[in-house]
């Protein structure tokens, strides 16, 4: 094996690893923001395909970012660490470097690398947020508007800051310099901008229609009827096990609980009678329970944390 080829496998290897890490380095901080905001993420992804986007960018070969999505989904799996995707959890690693492929094939020879860089994380970003919505999430309207463009805006910055990375990485010798460079634009900062209007506007709007239940209550949505029942009229049953959040930390847990059949029945409906509910926390999770499993204790459970 040659020396470059060696170097490149090398370089290859380590963004993939450093691609998988970066996402729980900076997830603490980005909850900060998407938990205030009620969406169940978009900047860790962002910033953990940046540097997917920085192997697509230095590396030769079309496809070299869904490779490595390809290899980092296949990991996660072998590991168990899938989230809340499941067996599925490879889609979502699969389709953002499909999409940073396609941007950066797209926008080759008619933007300068820096704008190359922060459209090929931006979609990979949309990509990684509309994967993760189909399968687990599912949401839609506002909410979905203000998690695609805060992964978007994220995204952008980060191809921005990816592109610094390449450039320190062609003045140290371990990337070789692009032998074709385009003159800057202000295209990618018009985009960035246009963006972040988007996303704050999204964002006060959401917050202005977003209802708060009241403390110690549950709100029970029918049609256009709301019910809040409280908590403590309600009996608790005992919890064990393993519970994955909405950005697919897994945590154990022994607590108390309440069956979804009885808090039905406190709003006074009839539990042989519905088909489906869908049950949204704080941070937008939303999981969608069939009406056929109400019945059987112990099976369809709800904690409060």
């Amino acid at each position: 094996m040659g020396h470059s080829r060696l170097k490149r496998l090398v370089f290859w290897a380590l963004c993939c690893d450093l691609g998988l890490m970066a996402k729980r380095l900076i997830g603490p901080a980005a909850n900060l923001i998407t938990d205030n905001l009620h969406i169940p993420g978009g900047i860790g992804t962002s910033f953990s395909l940046m540097f997917v986007v920085i192997a697509a960018a230095v590396l030769p070969g079309r496809f070299a970012a869904t490779l490595m999505s390809a290899v980092q989904g296949g990991l996660m799996l072998i590991l168990g660490r899938v989230g809340s995707m499941g067996a599925l959890a490879p889609i979502g690693y699969i389709v953002p470097g499909l999409m940073i492929d396609g941007a950066m094939a797209l926008t080759k020879d008619r933007f300068c690398r820096a704008d190359r860089l922060e459209f090929a994380n931006a979609l990979g970003a949309l990509g990684a947020c509309l994967t993760a919505n189909l399968i687990v999430f599912r949401l839609s309207g506002l909410l979905l508007l203000l998690y695609a463009s805060l992964s978007m805006t994220t995204g952008l910055l980060c191809g921005r800051l990816g592109e610094s990375i390449v450039r320190l990485l062609e003045r140290s010798g371990i990337a070789e310099r692009e032998k074709k460079s385009m003159k800057k634009s202000a295209v990618g900062v018009i985009a960035l901008v246009l963006m972040l209007v988007l996303t704050l506007g999204s964002a006060v709007a959401h917050m202005e229609k977003r209802q708060e239940t009241v403390e110690g209550c549950l709100t029970i949505v029918v049609g256009e009827t709301e019910t809040d029942i409280v908590l403590d009229t309600l009996e608790t049953c005992r919890i064990s096990g393993t519970v994955v959040n909405g950005k697919g930390v897994e945590t154990e847990i022994d607590t108390d609980g309440y069956e979804i059949a009885a808090i039905l029945e406190a709003a006074c409906l009839d539990v042989t009678k519905v088909e489906s509910v869908s049950v949204t926390a704080s941070d937008a999770y939303t999981a969608m329970v069939d009406g056929s499993e109400l019945a059987e204790a112990g099976k369809c459970v709800l904690i409060l944390r």
